[in-house]
């Protein structure tokens, strides 16, 4: 039976052993949400990955998790922040380092200078009307030239409350953020030419109080988009309740065929 690879570790350390109990939690769930077995979940090539904290460029954690299970996870993500001197740039070494490990990198592209304050990175109006088109066009130039496969999540969780680039926030509008998304879409793969870079449009599964962002309101479009995704915490090492894995992900997912049938992240 083909075994997924690696799921996050928990945050504050690199335990192996608690990584691979998840494994099999992720496993089941893909067979409950699938409607199939473990073993026929798994067939489906269900691919896992690591989530580091924001700004760490430790790949020797990779390497790590490759000497304890014979495998490096599918998936590394990366934190590239628009205004941020040190990760604005396309990481090009950190990009090396996870293809040469077999691994995908997934880019966190977060329009922001700093969190908590209202900087032009993070208004969709500014994006859309071309102030930052130079950049953009400049980490997507960086991005074709890696020649690897790069799995682009811009400006996720817009329906949430808590960055600067969320609608509600920084006076952003749907409106704004969804002709912001196809401007940068078109800037990286066509103007550019970036094919190897696939964009992530991710949500957040809980909107904002009282459910004023359903998920749909929010979609740019399929010839937009190649993945469809959204982050959905389990808190339970904080709060000693932990939840079923299918009990997050399964609304979600009813709710994403309800407008589209892109892949999953």
């Amino acid at each position: 039976m083909p075994v997924p690879s690696l799921p996050k570790p928990p945050e504050g350390g690199h335990s192996i052993s608690r990584v691979v109990v998840a494994l099999v939690a992720v496993v089941v769930a893909a067979a409950i949400l699938l409607g199939s077995s473990p073993v026929d979940a798994a067939a489906r090539k269900v691919k896992l990955g690591v989530s580091m904290t924001e700004g760490s460029r430790d790949i020797a954690v990779m390497d790590e998790i490759k000497a304890e299970t014979g495998r490096y996870p599918a998936i590394w993500t990366v934190w590239s922040a628009w205004g941020n001197a040190n990760t604005k740039k396309f990481p090009s070494d950190m990009v090396k380092k996870i293809k040469a490990r077999g691994a995908v990198p997934l880019v966190f592209w977060e329009p922001v200078q700093k969190f908590g304050v209202c900087t032009d990175h993070a208004r969709f109006k500014k994006i859309k009307n071309g102030k930052f088109d130079w950049y953009i066009k400049s980490w997507a130039k960086a991005a074709k030239a890696s020649k690897t496969k790069i799995l682009l999540r811009f400006a996720h969780e817009v329906n949430g409350r808590y960055f600067p680039w969320t609608v509600g926030s920084c006076g952003n509008t749907v409106a704004d953020y969804k002709a912001a998304w196809k401007r940068v879409y078109n800037l990286v793969r066509n103007k550019v030419g970036a094919r190897n870079v696939q964009f992530v449009w991710t949500v957040a599964k809980k909107s904002c109080p009282g459910g004023c962002n359903p998920y749909k309101r929010f979609y740019p479009g399929n010839q937009y988009v190649q993945w469809v995704g959204f982050s959905n915490f389990n808190w339970g090492a904080h709060s000693g309740n932990w939840a079923p894995m299918a009990k997050g992900i399964k609304p979600v997912m009813g709710k994403f065929k309800q407008f589209t049938k892109k892949q999953v992240i």
